[in-house]
C-alpha cells in the first residue's frame, strides 16, 4: 500500500474560505460519468432509410390485412371505414421503420403500401365470398368485377378509401417531429 505525502487530514490546513479551497482542489477532467445505455431503437438518420421502413410497411400490411380479413368474414365488423386504421398503422409503421428526415420518401411508401394492403385485402376478401357463393375461385377478371360490384360502385366505400388516402398522406407528414415511443 502506497501512502501519498501530499494529503494532511490535520484540522489546522484547513482553508478558511471556499475560494481559497477551490483553489487548493486537484483538477476535474469536467467529463460526465459515461454509462452504458440502451440505444435508440428508432432511426435517427439524417436519410429516411427506405429499407427498414418497406420492411415495418410490409409486416403492418400483412398483420392489419388478416385483421381485416378475419372481422369481415366473420361478419364482426363489415364496413369500408377499416382502411382508416389501415392508414394510420401504415403511417406510423413506415414512420418508425425509416425514421423522422424526408416525409416525402414516407408519405410515398406508406401511400404505396396502403394501396397494396387495401386492394390486396379486399381481393381476398371478395375471392372469399365469391368462393362461398359460386363454389369454385374466380380468375382474375371475375374477381375484378365483383370488385367493382361489391365494392367501387358505393360512394361510402369510395368516401372511406380516399379518406384513408388524405389520413396516410397527412399522418407521414405530421410525424416529423420525435414521437413519444
Amino acid at each position: 500500500m502506497t501512502t501519498n505525502d501530499t494529503l494532511d487530514f490535520s484540522m489546522k490546513n484547513v482553508p478558511t474560505e471556499w475560494h481559497d479551497a477551490a483553489e487548493e482542489a486537484p483538477e476535474s477532467d469536467n467529463q460526465p460519468l459515461r454509462h452504458k445505455r440502451v440505444l435508440a431503437v428508432i432511426p435517427t438518420l439524417e436519410r429516411a432509410d427506405v429499407l427498414t421502413g418497406t420492411i415495418a410497411a410490409i409486416g403492418m400490411s400483412v398483420v392489419a390485412g388478416v385483421a381485416w380479413f378475419a372481422m369481415e368474414t366473420r361478419g364482426h365488423l363489415v364496413t369500408p371505414w377499416m382502411a382508416i386504421p389501415l392508414a394510420l398503422l401504415m403511417a406510423v409503421a413506415v414512420r418508425l421503420g425509416s425514421g423522422r428526415p424526408d416525409p416525402e420518401v414516407r408519405a410515398t411508401l406508406a401511400t404505396i403500401f396502403y394501396l397494396l394492403a387495401l386492394f390486396g385485402t379486399i381481393y381476398m376478401i371478395e375471392r372469399y365470398d365469391f368462393i362461398l357463393t359460386y363454389g369454385y375461385s374466380p380468375d382474375l377478371s371475375a374477381a375484378e368485377n365483383a370488385l367493382v360490384r361489391d365494392r367501387l360502385t358505393q360512394p361510402e366505400t369510395v368516401l372511406a378509401w380516399a379518406t384513408g388516402l388524405i389520413i396516410v398522406v397527412q399522418t407521414s407528414y405530421l410525424s416529423r417531429r420525435r414521437l413519444s415511443f
